[in-house]
């Protein structure tokens, strides 16, 4: 029983861990994408 519930556990573990790391990277991109917009937009009106 212990053993089986460990092994759920470590596979949940690192599905989560993957997903953290995928969804973070996602975010970063979008945060990166936004700075970028950002910045071009303040060179059109030319600040």
């Amino acid at each position: 029983m212990s053993l089986t519930m460990s092994a759920l556990f470590s596979k949940i573990y690192l599905v989560s861990k993957l997903a953290l790391t995928r969804s973070s990277i996602w975010v970063k991109d979008q945060f990166e994408s936004l700075v970028v917009a950002m910045e071009s937009f303040a060179a059109g009106l030319g600040l």
